[in-house]
């Protein structure tokens, strides 16, 4: 066993190189704002797809026409993804933070 071994007293550097509280609001470029709006105008437009065209699956899932319409199951479960959808955009939108403070 080596006995050799050094370490760093910690203790003072998680108070004294702290400036802020919250570690993500000294890098606020943007970006996160970006990447939230671009993935709910993504699952928006999956969210009208499917509850606007749903027989769109069946078109894409069938080769060469196949079947001419829908199950029930199909159907509910079209109509269902594209609610979660929608509402998974719009709790997406919702939890952004603002990059700019409307009372400033």
């Amino acid at each position: 066993m080596s006995s050799n071994v050094e370490m760093d007293d910690l203790s003072n550097l998680h108070g004294s190189n702290s400036t802020s509280a919250d570690p993500l609001e000294d890098v606020d470029d943007g970006s996160i704002s970006v990447w939230a709006w671009t993935s709910a105008i993504i699952l928006a437009l999956f969210s009208i797809c499917l509850l606007a065209f749903p027989r769109l699956l069946l078109f894409l899932a069938e080769p060469s026409g196949g079947r001419a319409t829908l199950t029930s199951l199909e159907k509910c479960l079209a109509l269902h993804l594209g609610i979660i959808l929608g509402t998974l955009a719009i709790t997406i939108v919702a939890m952004v933070r603002p990059t700019t403070s409307c009372l400033a």
